[in-house]
Parts: structure tokens; sequence; C-alpha cells
């Protein structure tokens, strides 16, 4: 999140457990789900730190928000999440990490 932050990109922290100590991470409030995070906000990309078995919910989440790319992080692989995300027209990257990239 701190490298995206460092080329000029704000970053929403989605976390449950950080969300419910009304903790903040890197200066951005922290929400518990997609869902949560204000409507007036653009979700541009969904990037996924969590366990592949997730990822479909989420998949479902990014959509339902308009999001226009789902990124599924390193050792993240989930077919069902790609064919949510790609069915509703979104962007899939899987397996892969921004920084890296």
């Amino acid at each position: 999140m701190s490298y995206m932050q460092r080329k000029g990109f704000r970053c929403i922290p989605v976390n449950p457990r950080a969300a419910a100590t009304g903790d903040k991470i890197l200066g951005e409030t922290v929400y518990a789900s997609l869902n949560e995070i204000p409507a007036d906000i653009q979700i541009d990309m969904v990037d996924v730190f969590r366990a592949a078995r997730d990822a479909p919910a989420i998949a479902e989440a990014a959509v339902a928000r308009g999001a226009k790319t789902l990124w599924l992080q390193l050792g993240v692989i989930s077919v069902e999440s790609k064919g949510i995300a790609e069915s509703a027209g979104l962007d899939v990257v899987m397996d892969r990490c921004p920084k890296i990239e």
C-alpha cells in the first residue's frame, strides 16, 4: 500500500479486524468490506491479499461497486473469481504483485 501511495494512488484499506478496532492504515480509514466504503469514493482496482477461497465474494463486491480491475496477489488463484469479474467487464490479474509488475 505504501508503494502505491508513493506512486500517487489513493489506497483504501479493507480489513475486517483492523476496522473493528477503528485503526487507520497509512493515514487511511480502514473499512470492514468494500460495501462499507462511502459511495462517493470511486474504486478503480480491488487488490486482494486474502485466501483464494475468499476471492469469489470479493469479486462479487468489486463488481457491485463498479471497480474496473480485480487484482489477485501472488499465490491467490481463483478461476471462479476471474469468471465473476470478467463476466461483468472487469480486467483481471491473478497471481501477480503490482509492485513487481
